[in-house]
Parts: C-alpha cells; structure tokens; sequence
C-alpha cells in the first residue's frame, strides 16, 4: 500500500511541476541557508582549525553543513512538486513511525548528545527525531483537523489533540529536550485554534499546561532553576551557569551599531562553547553589529508573514492548517533562539532555523518549505494590495 502510494506521488510529478511556487518564499530560504553556512565558518574556525579530532580543518562543519544543505534541497525540491493528497495519506504512518524513533529515544536506545538521548545514530549518521517530528505533527495535525472540521469543536476531537500532544510532549521531555517538546505542543494548539477549535477547551488546557510544566517539570529540576537563577543575573554566576548568557550578552554589546566586521568575533575564541551552534546570532551580532541583527530579524519576518498570507489564501483547509502551524514554527524557534541570545529568555537549546548548525534541524526545517511551496504551486499568493485588504476585512467586517 505505501509502495503505491509513492509510486503515485511520483507520478503526479510533471503535472506538478508545471505550475510556479512561491518564489519569495524560495529564495528567502535559499539566502538564509547560503548566509547559514558563511556564518558557520566564522563561527567555528577558530575552534576547527585546532582541535586534532576536526583535523585542523576550520572548514569541517562548513562541509558537514553544506552537505545537509544539498540533501535537505533535494527532499525539499522533491516534496514541492509530489502530490499533496498522497502527503496527506501519508501523514498517518509518518506520525506512527516518529513516535515510535522518539520512544526508541526515551528508552535510551539510542546516542548520546551533550549529556542528552536525542540522536539515533546508524554508522556515522546521527539523526534527531524530535527534528523530524515537527513536521509529521504538522502534516498529521492538518490533516486530523480537516477530516474533522464539521465536529472540531466537540470535546471528543480537543480530548484526540490534547492526546497527541501529551503524547508527544511526554517522550520529548524524557530526552530531555523541554523546549522542543513545548514548541510542538504550541504548534499543535495554534492549528487547533485556527482550525476553529473551542476556546474554552483550549485556554483551560493552556492554563493547566503551564502551571504543570512549571511546577513539574522546571521548579522540580535543580538544573532548571539554576539557570532560571543564572537569567536573571548572569553576571553574579558567570564562571558556572551564568557563563553563556553572559558571554552572549558581552558579543553583542561590542558589535555596537556596524559590527566588529566580517571574521572578527572575539568572543567565538572559547567564550562561547560550540558558537556554530545555538548562540551563533549572537557572533552575528558582534561582527554585524545591531543593523546586521535586524536585517536578519526583518528577513526573517518576512518569511514569517509569507507564509501566514499563504495560509490565509489557501482553498483546502489542509493546506491553511500547514501553512498556519509553518508560521507558528518558524516564529517560535526565531523568538526563542534570540530571546536566550539577548537573554530575555533562559538559557535553552533552541536552533536558528537554516543557519545553526545542524542536520536534522536544518533538513526538518527544508522539508516543511518544500510542502510549503508544494501548496503555493496550488494557491499563488495574489499581489500584495489584495492579499492585504482580505487579512484586515478579517478583522473589521
């Protein structure tokens, strides 16, 4: 049967390809991914170059990345022509089989990451299935709700999602990996609400939600609390947990308004730990200064409001639901990633989406573009001014 439904997936191709997706959305995409790997380098090479296990090579990760970017292309040009209705027959397996990889995580059966299970590794190949899961939920979300759209709001269908995300929320936590898990959790709610969902159902479940995680799940962990501790004053505790925050805050007050320039961040010399990585906004902050940060945030931004004027667009409830749960994603992980670098937010593992390094993240994050612009072939976004006067007669008619 799934044998089938490839080969028909396959098939639809040519028809597919015929038709022009979102080009704004592409080629965003494509200059994050290329900025991605330039800021990389920079970030790494110092590190590289002399660490023997690396080779000296100040161009390892740069390679690794770059690699993931062809591959994460290929899956992403592949899902933008197949056809979607196969996707969406498709999202069921797919939904099964990253629960059973993240159970296979939680068990322990699988590498370890920085004192953390979350990998998988076969050979040399390491995958992170709480990465790929973010895109089975938003493909199974979508098509759950749009099977259901007529009885959404019956408690029945808010006990089936609030199901799946403590499911899902659970043996992600168990990695652990507390701020991948709450991410998913809200992208599943946000396609719930914009799929029409019952509000009561889902402020009360909210509420319930937070109070839990706090009082379980961080005010229960001595290592959370430290360094919720180590947010709010960063300084007081800067040789142990006060450490990153600190270090991040000090690269992006010397970047000033223009930058250190291109190559010339300090604070990547062992300051901060593994800088290619989730603090790698704030070595773009301190060799691009703050006009640099913004200009990623409004590109960034961009991307972001293109993808909910997609959503907004969109005919099949389907395509709406992805698009919408895409937007959330993409707002999310931005948001988080600069929050812990500018420490509004505690310290967490949260990747910035196409220039951290990274495979699993930055190949997840390709493929959901690809269904992206697979729905955009089928929905074009009409010209700025129309788009525009529909988003605000949503609101005021």
């Amino acid at each position: 049967m799934i044998r089938q439904t490839i080969r028909k997936a396959i098939i639809a191709i040519p028809s597919q390809r015929s038709r022009r997706a979102d080009r704004g959305i592409l080629i965003t995409v494509v200059v994050l991914c290329v900025f991605g790997l330039f800021m990389i380098w920079s970030a790494s090479m110092y590190n590289a170059k002399t660490d023997p296990s690396l080779h000296y090579d100040e161009f390892y990760y740069v390679k690794k990345q770059l690699l993931f970017f062809l591959a994460g292309g290929a899956v992403m040009m592949f899902l933008s022509v197949m056809n979607i209705e196969i996707l969406k027959s498709l999202s069921p397996w797919l939904m099964g089989l990253m629960l059973v990889l993240l159970l296979l995580t939680a068990s322990g059966s699988s590498g370890e990451v920085n004192g953390a299970v979350r990998a998988i590794k076969i050979g040399s190949l390491v995958i992170m299935p709480a990465e790929f899961t973010k895109i089975a939920v938003l493909c199974f979300t979508a098509y759950f709700c749009e099977l259901t759209l007529s009885h959404i709001k019956k408690l029945d269908m808010f006990a089936i999602i609030l199901a799946l995300t403590a499911v899902t929320f659970y043996v992600i936590y168990r990695q652990p990996a507390l701020t991948t898990a709450a991410i998913i959790a809200i992208v599943i709610m946000g396609m719930y609400f914009v799929a029409g969902g019952n509000l009561v159902y889902l402020f009360l479940s909210a509420a319930g939600a937070a109070a839990l995680v706090y009082k379980k799940f961080i005010g229960g962990s001595d290592w959370r609390m430290d360094r919720i501790n180590a947010w709010s004053d960063p300084f007081t505790n800067i040789l142990d947990e006060g450490w990153q925050p600190a270090n991040s805050i000090m690269a992006l007050g010397s970047g000033g308004l223009t930058g250190r320039g291109v190559a010339k961040s300090i604070a990547k010399l062992s300051f901060l730990p593994e800088p290619q990585n989730d603090y790698i906004f704030s070595i773009i902050g301190e060799e691009f200064g703050f006009l640099g940060c913004i200009l990623l945030m409004a590109v960034y931004l961009f991307l972001i409001a293109r993808l909910f004027i997609l959503a907004f667009n969109s005919k099949s409830t389907f395509a709406k639901l992805f698009c919408a749960g895409s937007g959330i994603l993409f707002a999310l992980q931005v948001f988080l990633n600069i929050g812990v670098c500018t420490n509004l937010l505690p310290s967490t593992g949260v990747s910035l989406p196409f220039i951290s390094s990274g495979g699993s993240s930055l190949i997840s994050f390709m493929a959901v573009i690809g269904i992206v612009l697979n729905i955009s072939r089928n929905n074009p976004i009409p010209r700025f001014g129309p788009v525009w006067r529909d988003f605000v007669d949503q609101f005021t008619n």
